[in-house]
C-alpha cells in the first residue's frame, strides 16, 4: 500500500497531478503505512522484531500529518502566491531533514556492517 502510494505521489509530482499533490500523496501513504501498524512490525537489521517506541511512532505520525496539510494547503493555493511558497518551502525543508536522517543511519549501518567504526 505504502509504495502504491508513494509512486501515485511521484507520478503526480511528474507533471500529471501538481508536484505539491504529490508530495501529499507521499505522506498520505506514509501516514497509511503508520496506521495499518508499520510502527509495531519494524525489525533491526538481523531480522529481529523491534517495534518502535510508541513515543516515536506518535512523533513522525504528527510529523506525516503536518506535512500532509502543508502540502495540500500549498496544492490549493494560487502559483506564484505567498502561502504557496511558505506551505511548499516547510514541506521541502521537513523532507530534507527525513532524508538527511535517512542517509545518516545508512552511513552508519554501512560502516557497521563492512567492519569500520560507526560515525
Amino acid at each position: 500500500m505504502k509504495l502504491v502510494g508513494q509512486m501515485f505521489g511521484l507520478v503526480c509530482m511528474a507533471g500529471v497531478g501538481g508536484v505539491m499533490i504529490g508530495a501529499a500523496a507521499v505522506m498520505l501513504s506514509n501516514m497509511v503505512f503508520f496506521v495499518c501498524g508499520a510502527d509495531r512490525a519494524m525489525h533491526d537489521d538481523d531480522g529481529n522484531l523491534h517495534p518502535l517506541p510508541q513515543s516515536i511512532a506518535r512523533t513522525v505520525m504528527a510529523i506525516d500529518v503536518i506535512l500532509t496539510i502543508v502540502a495540500l494547503a500549498a496544492a490549493s493555493s494560487a502559483a506564484g502566491s505567498t502561502r504557496r511558497v511558505i506551505c511548499g518551502g516547510f514541506y521541502a525543508g521537513g523532507a530534507i531533514i527525513g532524508a538527511l536522517e535517512g542517509m545518516a543511519h545508512l552511513l552508519r549501518n554501512s560502516r557497521t556492517s563492512t567492519g569500520k567504526e560507526t560515525l
